[in-house]
């Protein structure tokens, strides 16, 4: 897979030139709101898929760069062939090469901007809600000494226009943590994604990057992570029906590939395992065959370091 190598290739080495790492953030940065060809990206940043040819859920990376490499060699042939890879957030804090696993990710996005989603995770954070660890400031410092600050800064940029949602109506919620908090009191979809809108409200930011599904016949309740909300079948059931029923795929907690909740309607993918000790990488695979929606599940065992 020639391409796939040179591609990493690339990556590395921009990765290690904070000049090529500023440009390729501020190009990143201009393309993120731009359509692809299956899929229109509505203000403020909802990603609203109009065919479903194969379309590749990847969960958290977290710098696990190792894995982020095995998983690309199973789904980057679609995306040259005829697919469409969404990105689910968390592309760095915790791993160990986080630097080289967003510039790699950011570099798909620069040359395949039509096939390739990048959603916004908890550690891509807003300024008013940051995770812990949030290590990638530092990291940014340890690589490129003081160029790190206007690195990070130029990130922060790249990370608010990150989209937060996508969706495909009777087919699914692509989000890292949770469908919006609005969708208990929305009776259109336009308004529970709040479509349309200048920008996000901070409970839709906080509701979608850091909510979790719980097994109880509930709405909604605090979550005890001190940011989002825990939800249950009753509040999945709500948001789906916003879109004429379908799955919601989501990432946000660490499984062994992926875990399904509330009858198999909530499904969360997780892809890396090397930071987290575990061993697969999740990768889920949405088709539709005479408009019926099915779901590929994919276990991947990531590459060892040292392979590249």
């Amino acid at each position: 897979m020639s391409g796939l190598r040179d591609l990493i290739e690339e990556a590395l080495s921009i990765s290690r030139d904070p000049g090529k790492l500023a440009d390729l953030i501020n190009t990143s940065t201009t393309i993120l709101e731009i359509d692809g060809s299956v899929f229109k990206v509505h203000r403020p940043g909802v990603v609203e898929f109009l065919e479903a040819p194969s379309i590749s859920f990847v969960g958290d990376i977290h710098g696990d760069f190792y894995s982020l490499i095995a998983v690309l060699e199973n789904v980057f042939p679609r995306i040259i062939d005829n697919g469409v890879a969404v990105f689910l957030g968390d592309y760095i804090d915790r791993g160990y090469l986080q630097v080289e696993s967003i510039t790699l990710l950011l570099l798909l996005k620069k040359l395949y901007p039509d096939k390739v989603v990048l959603l916004r995770g908890n550690h891509e954070p807003p300024e008013f809600l940051k995770p812990y660890p949030h290590d990638f400031p530092d990291i940014l410092i340890k690589y490129f000494g003081g160029e790190g600050h206007t690195l990070y800064r130029l990130f922060l940029k790249l990370f608010s226009k990150l989209p937060l949602i996508a969706y495909r109506r009777r087919g699914f919620i692509a989000v890292h943590g949770g469908p919006p908090l609005r969708c208990i009191r929305s009776t259109a979809i336009e308004d529970a994604f709040e479509i349309g809108s200048q920008a996000f409200s901070a409970e839709t930011i906080e509701s979608v990057l850091w909510s979790d599904p719980v097994e109880l016949g509930i709405d909604v309740i605090p979550s005890p992570r001190g940011a989002g909300y825990l939800y249950g079948s009753r509040f999945t059931e709500k948001a789906l029906s916003l879109i004429g029923d379908g799955v919601i795929i989501r990432s946000h907690e660490y499984v062994d590939g992926y875990r399904e909740a509330h009858n198999g309607r909530v499904i969360t993918v997780f892809s890396a395992p090397l930071v987290y000790e575990l061993r697969y990488a999740g990768v889920l695979v949405y088709s539709e065959t005479e408009g019926r929606g099915h779901l590929e599940r994919i276990l991947i065992e990531p590459v060892q370091p040292g392979r590249y």
